[in-house]
């Protein structure tokens, strides 16, 4: 099994580092020895990881960990001033772990989920969850979840939160809560 620390960065755990940090295609199975706080990109494309346990806990700019087998978000960053790109080719079946804002994009492009519950609250510019075949009712549920985001592309459609922001508020409206809470652990 390799973990970040077998790479050429070594054993990070507890570290802030000034850079980002690049680990794809290497075969990579565990996060653990991962900085705790990254100041630039952390991009962990193909790799074999399942978990994101062990990730730093915030990265000053994006993160992507596409094709990978991925099944949640938890254990994953905190905090991404960035995009947040979980891509295709993942097993993700659950935005549990997700952060409660997002300063880029996010991105769950081809991922295997049934609902947005737990998908970030705020997102800085764009959600995309395009070819996620198993959610339903995808625009209702951005409603429902209050997920706020400047654009959003779906399989319903590309549109704007002005064009939703009326439906949100006629939700809450109806006496019903938007809720969003995070299980820290």
């Amino acid at each position: 099994m390799k973990t970040f620390k077998d790479t050429r960065f070594g054993d990070m755990t507890g570290k802030q580092v000034g850079y980002g940090i690049e680990v794809y295609n290497e075969d990579l199975d565990s996060l653990e020895g991962s900085p705790e706080v990254i100041r630039g990109n952390f991009d962990l494309t193909d790799n074999n990881l399942t978990s994101l346990k062990g990730s730093p806990v915030k990265i000053f700019g994006n993160f992507s960990c596409y094709n990978n087998k991925i099944t949640s978000l938890e254990g994953g960053p905190e905090i991404v001033t960035g995009n947040y790109d979980v891509g295709a080719d993942n097993n993700l079946t659950s935005l549990k772990g997700a952060p409660m804002s997002i300063g880029g994009d996010f991105t769950i492009y081809g991922a295997e989920v049934t609902s947005f519950e737990h998908a970030p609250i705020t997102i800085g510019k764009r959600f995309t969850c395009q070819k996620c075949k198993n959610v339903k009712n995808q625009v209702e549920q951005i409603v429902q979840y209050g997920i706020k985001a400047d654009e959003y592309w779906t399989d319903e459609g590309k549109f704007l939160y002005k064009d939703i922001e009326e439906k949100i508020a006629k939700y809450k409206e109806m006496g019903t809560r938007i809720t969003r809470y995070r299980d820290w652990e």
